[in-house]
């Protein structure tokens, strides 16, 4: 901290003056910079869905990722598009590269839904597989 921004106590220990933190505090809300909803209460609902390779052949394995964020994150629930239903749950605020693999038997086209609950609600994001 620059000269002026700290003060001592009677024990010589050094302390942020007054008002300093919450000026940090303030600008890190306003600039979106707080990773902490439960300062902001502001953290929007999303989720992000990837499939790697989006298309196989009958018996090979696809990779899913997921990233998803929101206030009080509860649940993700994973529809292969197959009847196999996933549904991992969760408590806190971000859930950041998760990965799941899934192997499909029959061929098709499959739609692939990720799901993510939270104290806002539940959004969807999709992908599309192709089994040969």
């Amino acid at each position: 901290m620059k000269h002026g921004m700290t003060m001592k106590d009677r024990s010589g220990r050094r302390f942020a003056r007054k008002g300093t933190w919450l000026t940090a505090v303030a600008l890190a809300v306003a600039t979106g910079a707080c990773l902490d909803d439960d300062i902001t209460g502001t953290r929007p609902l999303a989720i992000e869905l990837t499939a790697t390779p989006t298309t196989v052949t009958a018996g090979e394995s696809v990779q899913f990722n997921y990233d998803a964020s929101g206030n009080a994150i509860t649940l993700v629930v994973m529809d292969y598009g197959d009847g196999t239903v996933d549904s991992i749950p969760y408590n806190g605020p971000v859930i950041a590269a998760n990965q799941l693999s899934h192997t499909y038997a029959t061929a098709a086209t499959y739609a692939v839904t990720a799901s993510v609950t939270a104290l806002q609600g539940t959004l969807d994001d999709n992908v599309v597989i192709t089994v040969n």
